[in-house]
């Protein structure tokens, strides 16, 4: 058995080194032959084409499968760029929200100043009916009076004095 072998190895080398020497000339005469007879008898064309389509349908499917891969992998890599351009939007939402947080804060601290300097005292009354707001009617005294109201931007005396009515 194994000088068969051997002997079927030493026909097949010198076949593959002429079909690899002649490879571009046997596939210019077929592609000629293939053209000459589809001129010569078009039925005979139309079902080699076929017959050709139906023996590749297989072998394309089975090759596919890696350019499917390959285009999947494509896509991930879209998407994760997606995710990056998504983040930095997020990001620049972020800081934009942070600065009107500190915003808030900043007036939240300068309400309960004013709330301070006036010496507010909520109303338990209004408290229970669950309004929040007290009103109160600023009364300056005349001597203090100036056509700049100046006395109204006076941090010891905001609005002079306040009295409820």
């Amino acid at each position: 058995m194994r000088a068969y072998r051997g002997r079927a190895l030493l026909l097949a080398l010198p076949l593959k080194s002429v079909v690899q020497r002649f490879a571009f000339a046997l596939l210019v005469g077929a592609a000629l032959t293939v053209m000459i007879l589809s001129r010569a008898e078009p039925r005979l064309g139309d079902n080699m084409r076929g017959a050709v389509s139906d023996a590749a349908a297989p072998i394309l499917e089975f090759f596919s499968h890696p350019a499917a891969s390959f285009a999947s992998l494509i896509e991930d890599v879209e998407a994760v760029l997606d995710v990056h351009e998504e983040n930095a939007l997020l990001e620049e939402q972020n800081a934009a929200l942070r600065k009107w947080q500190s915003v808030a804060e900043q007036m939240s601290r300068e309400n309960e100043e004013l709330r301070r300097m006036l010496h507010v005292v909520p109303d338990p009354e209004a408290n229970s009916l669950g309004i929040p707001a007290l009103a109160v009617f600023p009364q300056t005294p005349p001597e203090r009076k100036t056509p700049d109201g100046d006395e109204a931007l006076n941090p010891d005396n905001l609005v002079c004095q306040a009295v409820p009515r």
